[in-house]
């Protein structure tokens, strides 16, 4: 980069080379404009920064650069909305994290924040007290709760949300009442003894935007279909299959009235088809569970998010290999060979997703399909263990309680082919060998 050249000279619209960095996700030329000394918070035409951009686009490693250069996090586009509130209203949490850290260091001199205290003494960090603006504070109390959520403080972010909630209610404001509402409704989805008060807090949701005094006209559709996911999802954790799918086919529904980013139909409607395919699979219908999660993949496809789709074909194969497992459970003989087939193919699937993963370095996607793996291993070890007859049997003594213990071995069931295949090589050989 030359000494003369002007670092922070903007395009027509404002741009900077730190913004087009920053808008493109290109990490090491941020790096470089930034190790220049070029001005990290100046805005385009409309006040967007290089850190609003780059949280919006979802380039989260320039937005962690840009805070650890202690960018302007709270410097608001000219709609008023900043980059920290968009990291937390798309589910950035490591990006709502990262910010956190960084004010831990500038203003507590490396003392962590002791979250588990009142919500005041967060509150008093983060909300603009002297300016009077109620808005803001129910802002950033609901970015709060979003913050204690993930750092698993599961009673107090219930608490902040609902002062939240309370104060857009104040403000007869439907949307921001509606994410205090999910913060509520995530905090209740951890623990099976809240699901009844997440199922509640997901039709009050509905009723905010689907209520008597509004016409479809004026329906915000993709936040009814968020909340009739939400209500699928509980139902499914509490078992109820039939009113999974009945919400989760409604939800599917009004994602497809609304207007999206193929990225929100991705993570909207493609969630939904894969809460109805799971639905399906657990009533034992994996042969219509199907094809949501392949619709459901597609969007992800359609979206360029590479990891989005290989996560959900694992999703797929690991939905319907259990179902076929607990179908082979229930009724072995009805277990068929195109299910056997279906099965062995859903392996591939899991092996080419996770071969994915680790091409595209993304070791959280690699956990989350080795988690499915294990589990779909776990089953299949349960089933051969109560369907099969152990080759070998093996007795040894426990060093701890000194008592014996039976060990039980059993073959791949896919090796008596792979011998059969061998001999049947030795003897082409021999006969090669004697012509």
């Amino acid at each position: 980069m030359g000494a003369n050249a002007d670092k922070d000279k903007a395009t027509h619209d404002g741009a900077t080379p730190l913004y087009v960095a920053a808008h493109n996700g290109h990490l090491e030329i941020a790096r470089l404009l930034m190790g220049a000394n070029v001005d990290e918070n100046k805005a385009t035409d409309d006040g967007a920064t290089p850190l609003f951009v780059a949280v919006g686009i979802g380039h989260l490693e320039v937005a962690r650069l840009l805070l650890e250069a202690n960018a302007d996090k709270d410097k608001a586009r000219h709609d008023g909305a900043t980059p920290l509130l968009m990291a937390a209203d798309d589910g950035h949490l490591e990006v709502v994290r990262s910010s956190q850290e960084a004010d831990e260091e500038r203003c507590l001199q490396n003392k962590p924040l002791n979250f588990s205290e009142t919500s005041k003494v967060t509150r008093d960090r983060c909300i603009y007290n002297d300016l009077d603006d109620r808005l803001q504070e129910a802002n950033c109390l609901n970015l709060v709760g979003e913050l204690l959520l993930a750092k698993d403080d599961v009673d107090e972010a219930k608490n902040v949300a609902r002062e939240s909630r309370d104060i857009f209610q104040d403000l007869e404001d439907a949307a921001g009442e509606a994410r205090s509402l999910n913060v509520i409704l995530s905090a209740n989805m951890l623990h099976e003894a809240d699901f009844v008060d997440a199922l509640f807090a997901a039709k009050d949701v509905i009723w905010l935007f689907r209520g008597n005094e509004i016409s479809p006209e004026e329906e915000d559709k993709k936040a009814i279909a968020d909340a009739l996911h939400a209500q699928a999802k509980v139902h499914l954790s509490v078992g109820e299959l039939k009113e999974a799918q009945e919400a989760a086919q409604e939800a599917i529904k009004y994602y497809e009235q609304a207007t999206m980013t193929p990225k929100e139909g991705a993570y909207g409607l493609g969630g939904a088809l894969q809460t109805l395919a799971h639905a399906l699979c657990l009533e034992g219908e994996p042969d219509l569970g199907r094809p949501h999660n392949e619709r459901a993949a597609e969007l992800f496809a359609t979206a360029q998010d590479a990891p989005g789709e290989a996560m959900a074909r694992a999703v797929m194969g690991y939905q319907d290999t259990m179902s076929r497992m607990k179908q082979l459970e229930d009724a072995p003989g009805a277990f068929t060979e195109q299910s056997n087939q279906q099965v062995t193919d859903n392996w591939t699937v899991m092996d080419e997703a996770m071969a994915l993963m680790r091409e595209m370095r993304n070791q959280e996607g690699e956990d989350q399909i080795g988690s499915l793996i294990y589990e779909m291993n776990q089953k299949v070890g349960e089933l051969q263990k109560k369907m099969s007859t152990p080759t070998r049997t093996v007795w040894t003594v426990d060093r701890i309680t000194r008592k014996a213990v039976q060990k039980d071995y059993y073959d791949d069931p896919a090796e008596p082919e792979k011998k059969a295949e061998l001999e049947d090589q030795k003897e082409e050989d021999l006969e090669g060998d004697q012509e």
